[in-house]
């Protein structure tokens, strides 16, 4: 598919939203997987993303349909559950440094062009998402966590919604 970045991520669409789990080997992004149950799992390892109406957009594969991304979580395994907000740049440096695999597109752009919507693209998706740092524990639990704060969309962050269970 043109214009589709390849991230080193898991992909999980929950109630028809798009969430990618951001971390380094070891992290924990299958453990994340295994322990969402009533959800979509993508992928554990390799995410595609695209760019659809200006929305970066998590691809399926398997049934070819696009996911808004709604959130993006830089994940830590932890003894408590924990979700903190991120800023751009804290997430930006991350995906960049980390998570980045690969550029698809068919036509032979020079590589600074290349550079270029690879920023854009992280930069729209960075905008069009909220980013977090999620602390969660192997026995699960965080999607309790991350349904309070869907349901305080507004997100003055009450008080920084770190919480443990």
């Amino acid at each position: 598919m043109k214009g589709t970045l390849i991230f080193h991520a898991a992909g999980i669409v929950r109630n028809k939203k798009g969430y990618l789990f951001l971390g380094r080997s070891g992290a924990g992004k299958s453990t994340i997987c295994n322990l969402s149950k009533k959800t979509q799992v993508i992928d554990d390892d390799t995410v595609y993303l695209a760019k659809i109406k200006a929305r970066a957009c998590i691809y399926n594969p398997h049934n070819q349909k696009f996911y808004k991304i709604r959130r993006i979580f830089i994940i830590f395994q932890s003894k408590s559950i924990r979700i903190k907000k991120a800023s751009i740049t804290e997430v930006l440096r991350f995906m960049l440094e980390d998570s980045v695999i690969a550029f698809r597109n068919n036509s032979s752009v020079g590589l600074s062009r290349k550079s270029k919507y690879i920023f854009n693209f992280v930069m729209d998706m960075l905008h069009s998402a909220t980013c977090h740092k999620l602390c969660f524990k192997k026995k699960g639990g965080f999607w309790k966590v991350i349904d309070k704060l869907e349901c305080n969309y507004k997100e003055p962050y009450a008080k920084d919604l770190i919480r443990t269970i």
